[in-house]
């Protein structure tokens, strides 16, 4: 099975079909600025579309994987959530193998209108009408919503939280210097004014982003988070 013949096969039948796709997952977050590196390939789906995209999925003779075949890493594996089908010959547990995963939108608790299109860059091909992308605002939300229905301590939450970091940190602060040697100051040094600036632009950025009107807390938190007064980890929980 020819990996990348297939994602287009089935891409076109979602299209073909009228099944809206919104980005998720290590995609969502490379658009949004996070270095993410995966091959496989996260959708949300609306719930009433979810069951018909998985008929499609199947009748392209994509394999159906199990939970006890592969090794979880998503949020979505241990909230026991979604759809996983094989995109190439590769068993489930290869670091090879491919997957195509399928979750319910409301999962994330998304609405429609928090959606919007995928940019069209001049360095990439325009992609289908059918796929529509996630705000920076809308998908931290997401995940603080998300996060907050979990037990504190449990994977899922982790991971929530863990993607929370990496949207906020790769969006609002300069991370050009990861990789390179640098020398970490001790927790009594005073912060410089270029760090203070770099903090005072993440929460007017914070400011900007327009929230639910009984989520306006969401914002709250995580101007209080990124100014370092507060941690990723004393958001609500369950």
């Amino acid at each position: 099975m020819d990996s990348a013949a297939c994602v287009e096969e089935v891409l076109s039948s979602f299209e073909a079909h009228q099944i809206q796709l919104v980005e998720w997952g290590n995609h969502l977050l490379r658009r949004l600025g996070y270095p993410a590196v995966t091959s496989d390939l996260v959708y949300l789906v609306p719930d009433m579309q979810l069951s018909r995209a998985c008929q499609i999925a199947t009748a392209k003779r994509l394999r159906l994987v199990r939970r006890d075949q592969y090794l979880p890493s998503y949020a979505s594996d241990f909230a026991n959530v979604g759809f996983y089908f094989l995109l190439n010959d590769y068993s489930p547990h290869d670091y090879l193998s491919r997957r195509l995963i399928l979750l319910p939108m409301s999962w994330t608790g998304l609405n429609s209108d928090e959606l919007s299109l995928i940019p069209v860059t001049g360095d990439t091909p325009p992609p289908p009408g059918n796929v529509l992308t996630v705000s920076r605002a809308a998908t931290c939300a997401a995940f603080v919503r998300m996060a907050a229905r979990e037990h504190r301590g449990n994977d899922a939450r982790g991971i929530h939280i863990s993607d929370l970091s990496k949207v906020l940190t790769y969006g609002l602060f300069d991370m050009s210097y990861e990789g390179d040697y640098m020398e970490f100051k001790a927790d009594d040094e005073p912060e410089t004014e270029a760090e203070r600036l770099e903090r005072e632009r993440a929460v007017d950025e914070i400011r900007r982003w327009s929230w639910r009107d009984d989520e306006s807390w969401i914002g709250d938190a995580l101007k209080v988070i990124v100014v370092g007064k507060a941690k990723y980890e004393d958001l609500p929980y369950r």
